[in-house]
Order: C-alpha cells, then structure tokens, then sequence
C-alpha cells in the first residue's frame, strides 16, 4: 500500500474511534441502575424524626431514566 493511503486509513480510524468511544459510554452508561435503586435503604437519616411524630406507611423510590434523579418518599 501506499503511504498515503495508509496514512489515510490512521486518521479514520483514529477519527471513528473519537467518535464512537463517547457514543458506547453514554450509551452503555445512559439510565438509572441498580445503586439508585437501593438509595433509599441506604440513607439512616430517613428515620431520624420527633419523639411525637408516627411514622408513615413503607418508603418508596423512583429514578427518572433520561435525568437520572432520584426521588426518595
């Protein structure tokens, strides 16, 4: 092959990967997991409250998939 057509193929490459890299890790990262899931078991001043106050029924969780922000109630 010639040099410049090698040198050519360097560079797609080199290119493609700069593009594809950030693409597979928002792709592959994108969402809520398993670690949001469990936020709620894992947050003790949740049962921190007055020596009056009744607690009320069972907590729950939920994760926004395109924001990934969890709400803890």
């Amino acid at each position: 092959m010639k040099r410049s057509t090698i040198a050519v193929l360097v560079a797609a490459a080199v290119w493609g990967g700069a593009l594809i890299v950030p693409v597979a890790f928002f792709v592959l990262n994108y969402g809520c997991d398993a670690d949001d899931g469990r936020l709620v078991d894992s947050l003790g001043i949740l049962d921190v409250r007055p020596a009056s106050a009744t607690p009320q029924e069972g907590r729950d969780s939920s994760c926004d998939e395109d924001d990934r922000i969890t709400t803890i109630w």
